[in-house]
């Protein structure tokens, strides 16, 4: 299926290039990974983590690490943005979906702290609706803090279909199919990442 894919989506894999210059390798995300997705739970701020897995989430086990890292590319797929440090690899940010109907996926994207505010989130997530849509998703959903305000009226501006709020978490639903929908959305998250990063870098 890898193969596959790399024929049909060669942008899958790559270097992309960050504002201010850093470089990173763009890959389709591997079982083997599964170590390298523990550092990088490790080094998410707190704030980070509990927006990525909706609560607090101190630790993330090596069983839940290998099932995160378990992706078919079938009904579940993930790339991932590894930096190369000295020959040793790190994976600095992950974007993947689940199909979990016809037509429909739940989607995740979680960017280190130090690599947010650059562009990076945005490149994933273009690569990820190619993907998207070659297997057939036609729209993406995902659940968002009801506390975070902030990011639900940014995606309600940006033209998402909001949920109710249900045990604390609000349902989005945004198509894959609307690129200048997408693109307002994308816009709207970078915005706040940067808008968080900069406030998290002032408070230290």
């Amino acid at each position: 299926m890898i193969e596959l894919l790399r024929e049909v989506l060669p942008e899958l894999e790559g270097t992309v290039w960050l504002r201010g210059g850093r470089a990173l390798l763009v890959r389709p995300l591997r079982r083997s990974d599964a170590p390298l997705l523990i550092e990088l739970h490790e080094r998410l701020s707190e704030h980070s983590r509990y927006l990525r897995f909706l609560g607090a989430k101190p630790h993330l086990s090596l069983q839940e690490a290998e099932g995160l890292a378990d992706v078919d590319f079938r009904e579940r797929f993930a790339i991932s943005a590894i930096s190369r440090d000295e020959g040793r690899d790190e994976i600095v940010a992950v974007a993947r979906f689940q199909i979990v109907g016809e037509g429909r996926a739940e989607a995740a994207v979680v960017v280190r702290d130090d690599f947010q505010g650059a562009g990076l989130g945005t490149k994933l997530l273009l690569r990820l609706l190619a993907l998207a849509r070659w297997a057939g998703v036609r729209e993406f959903g995902g659940e968002v803090l009801a506390a975070n305000t902030r990011m639900l009226r940014l995606l309600k501006l940006g033209g998402a279909h909001i949920g109710k709020p249900r045990h604390g978490a609000v349902e989005v639903v945004v198509p894959v199919r609307s690129p200048s929908l997408v693109f307002r959305i994308l816009r709207s998250f970078a915005n706040e990442a940067a808008r968080l990063a900069t406030r998290g870098r002032s408070a230290g």
